[in-house]
């Protein structure tokens, strides 16, 4: 006659359960770090060994009201050193520096330059600035030499970036890419088809979304980063994937399950 034990029917219970689990377990960890689509993560997809690839011209930084300017006058004449906030060996690597040696646009878009008075400078290009400089001079000097940038170029990096904040750069021109580079590439989590790039441009913010994994970003004005742009890398939603999944933490889960298995199963015989 067969008597049933309750004992060892709950433990045949569990141990299938356990089975169940780790099964289970192995299968989404299997599935999960499989399905992130590539194509969210590759940037400029598409052929880009094409020789008929078009890239935009850079757009040319109009000067803005708070803007500062460096601006050198060199010449032989002992007068040109009265048009020179600082001289030329300076290094205006610091705020203090570029406050004390570069001409900060006021409010009305003008600067107060020596022996001219107010320049309006808001609007214009610093070439263009460079050429009014110089025709208001030539006066007073006969042999010279004007030299005109804008020191305080900056881009903020904003959301989904692995170091995010607000960076200084000294190019004439730099590219979308460098700029991520600053911020030390986008996240996982970072939507690459959709990335905002804010510009204030005759006053007015504009907001522009560009896509980082065509190649038409390179036909795009917005492929160059002008002085001021703040680029905002928006989430996507957070999907683990083969990248970001814990594998320490589900490998010693599944260790874990294991050894309770294995002990359950011991305590059967």
């Amino acid at each position: 006659m067969l008597h049933f034990n309750p004992i060892k029917h709950q433990i045949k219970n569990m141990r299938q359960r356990i089975k169940s689990l780790l099964f289970g377990l192995i299968i989404g960890t299997f599935i999960f770090s499989s399905c992130v689509p590539l194509k969210d993560y590759v940037y400029l997809q598409g052929d880009l060994e094409t020789s008929d690839l078009e890239i935009a011209e850079p757009a040319a930084y109009r000067i803005q009201s708070n803007d500062n300017l460096y601006i050198q006058v060199i010449s032989n004449d002992e007068l040109s050193m009265y048009f020179n906030l600082s001289s030329t060996d300076r290094y205006l690597n610091n705020d203090a520096a570029i406050e004390l040696g570069s001409y900060k646009v006021d409010a009305n878009g003008e600067i107060d330059f020596p022996y001219v008075g107010n320049v309006v400078v808001k609007g214009l290009t610093t070439s263009e600035v460079k050429e009014i400089i110089s025709t208001s001079i030539a006066e007073r000097l006969v042999q010279y030499s004007v030299v005109v940038k804008l020191v305080n170029r900056s881009v903020s990096l904003l959301g989904e970036f692995n170091t995010p904040g607000t960076y200084s750069f000294y190019k004439d021109q730099m590219t979308i890419f460098e700029a991520i580079g600053m911020g030390h590439d986008i996240t996982d989590f970072g939507n690459r088809h959709k990335v905002k790039v804010i510009r204030h441009v005759n006053g007015q913010k504009n907001v522009t979304n560009i896509d980082l994994t065509s190649t038409e970003i390179f036909k795009s004005e917005y492929y160059y980063i002008l002085p001021n742009d703040i680029v905002y890398v928006e989430p996507t939603n957070r999907v683990y994937g083969a990248k970001t999944l814990p594998f320490a933490t589900i490998l010693t889960t599944i260790n874990t399950i294991v050894l309770l298995y294995n002990a359950v199963n011991n305590a059967t015989k």
